[in-house]
């Protein structure tokens, strides 16, 4: 039963409840010569019928909706945890292996990496990862992600030039790459006298990083009003 079903249950169960009859008070009527006790003056009976809602069924009732009402929320906390601690192994797990299996494929692991980071950032959006934990891990597929960009770049232009190799591996640092980012490589490749043809294909294959991947969201810091 859910809590919702169950606090319906216990409010239609209070609301049949029957008042509790209690004993007619003790009354004294004094007359000359004697006096005459009426009503129950055994010192039990109070002093008028108790409402519905205090009788002892309903208080014992109050206890255990309270008892049961208490204990699904935490579990419903417990398992909310729970949920996300395995969420977030899975998607480390995920990561993990799809790095270690695409060094020889560089290209195939970073499209495995970028499908599981747009995953990420959607169980985020619908808060099924908290903020520190995406945050981690969404820095940790981001890395991923650059190491395999280089070793990629490191098998297609085997000549490249190492500073140039050197400002890609800075420009992907965080998963990504923008048409900013190409045009500084390409002046640096330039400079350092880089063939023309060599220049032009990896431009070509750059570009195409750009649009592989979108930004990803920017969780939204505190601000804190100043003193007055």
């Amino acid at each position: 039963m859910t809590t919702g079903r169950f606090a319906v249950a216990v409010a239609v169960l209070l609301f049949f409840l029957p008042p509790q009859a209690s004993a007619e008070p003790c009354q004294e009527i004094n007359y000359p010569g004697g006096s005459i006790k009426q009503g129950d003056c055994s010192g039990s009976a109070p002093a008028k019928d108790d409402p519905w809602w205090a009788t002892g069924v309903a208080q014992t009732i109050y206890s255990i909706a309270g008892i049961g009402l208490a204990g699904a929320g935490a579990f419903f906390g417990w398992n909310r945890v729970r949920q996300r601690r395995k969420t977030l192994r899975q998607f480390m797990e995920e990561a993990d292996m799809a790095y270690a299996i695409s060094k020889n494929e560089p290209e195939a692991g970073v499209e495995k990496l970028i499908g599981l980071r747009a995953e990420l950032h959607a169980r985020h959006e619908h808060a099924k990862i908290d903020d520190a934990q995406f945050l981690a891990l969404d820095r940790k597929i981001a890395d991923f992600v650059a190491k395999l960009r280089v070793i990629d770049i490191e098998l297609r232009f085997p000549d490249l030039n190492v500073e140039v190799v050197r400002e890609i591996r800075h420009a992907v640092e965080d998963g990504h790459l923008s048409s900013g980012d190409i045009r500084r490589i390409e002046k640096l490749a330039t400079s350092l006298r880089v063939p023309a043809e060599t220049r032009r294909m990896l431009s070509t294959y750059l570009k195409t990083w750009v649009t592989a991947e979108k930004t990803p969201p920017v969780v939204p810091q505190p601000v804190f009003a100043p003193a007055r």
